[in-house]
């Protein structure tokens, strides 16, 4: 039987490397761990807020913060809701520290993962 008969498998035909794969549309390994870190610096941060917004008692929106927190999917949403958290936590002083510094601390290396690089 002439080579050219043969079942293939596509895996030796030239053409075939130029077409893709299938299994490229699901992404790269890279894409998918950049995906992963993504959706656990983003859990971080929200637990960070949340941590935050518990010592917010007496605060009025402190529900409608709680909310906005849950219905984050992107860093960038909780770093906009830093600003209706962080002075209320400074109210609080001492009994507040720990948790002003990680939500600083937790921004600031979701920021970091997310700024575009440097040229």
């Amino acid at each position: 039987m002439p080579p050219s008969a043969l079942p293939h498998d596509g895996r030796s035909d030239p053409a075939s490397a130029t077409s893709p794969s299938p299994w490229t549309a699901c992404g790269l390994p890279q894409d998918r761990q950049a995906r992963v870190a993504a959706a656990r610096a983003l859990i971080e941060l929200q637990q960070a807020f949340r941590q935050a917004i518990g010592l917010l008692d007496g605060l009025p929106y402190r529900r409608q913060l709680q909310r906005q927190v849950d219905l984050a999917r992107d860093p960038a949403d909780l770093w906009l809701l830093r600003r209706s958290v962080l002075p209320p936590l400074q109210a609080l002083g001492s009994c507040a520290e720990r948790a002003i510094w990680q939500l600083e601390h937790s921004i600031a290396r979701s920021v970091s993962q997310h700024a575009p690089p440097m040229a």
